[in-house]
């Protein structure tokens, strides 16, 4: 029995507004998922929610980022000067205490600046340490 699609309610596809007949079901508000033949799947649904996503979680990706930089940063100085290291270097490797994913504070008030894969710890006043960590961020 062949159906005769009508399409008065003017629905669409809220991704690729393609029209979306009036006889299917009303909750649908996306082209149904097409299995192409290389085994992709073409998915309106899922290519709108992702993009949306894409947008809400840009401010994290920002962080972690600046995080793997900042490792990264840190191991070039770490295995060219060492583990004793002036403000100068730190300054010259682009190294940001300000934005660590975590400072810890020790006796008298030392700070340890904690990043993805390095600690970066205070000595003296114009020295700093660094160390490899295994700390995970929740």
């Amino acid at each position: 029995m062949k159906v005769n699609y009508t399409y008065k309610k003017n629905r669409k596809c809220k991704h690729c507004f393609a029209p979306i007949a009036d006889q299917i079901h009303a909750t649908r508000t996306f082209c149904p998922r097409i299995k192409l033949d290389d085994g992709s799947v073409l998915s309106c649904k899922d290519d709108f929610n992702s993009a949306k996503r894409k947008i809400e979680k840009a401010p994290f990706k920002g962080f972690a980022t600046h995080q793997e930089n900042m490792r990264d940063r840190l191991q070039n100085l770490f295995n060219e000067q060492g583990e004793l290291v002036t403000i100068d270097l730190l300054n010259q490797y682009g190294i940001m205490l300000n934005r660590p994913a975590e400072i810890a504070w020790i006796k008298d008030g030392i700070p340890i600046f904690y990043f993805i894969g390095f600690a970066v710890i205070k000595t003296s006043q114009n020295q700093y340490k660094i160390q490899k960590h295994g700390k995970v961020f929740q």
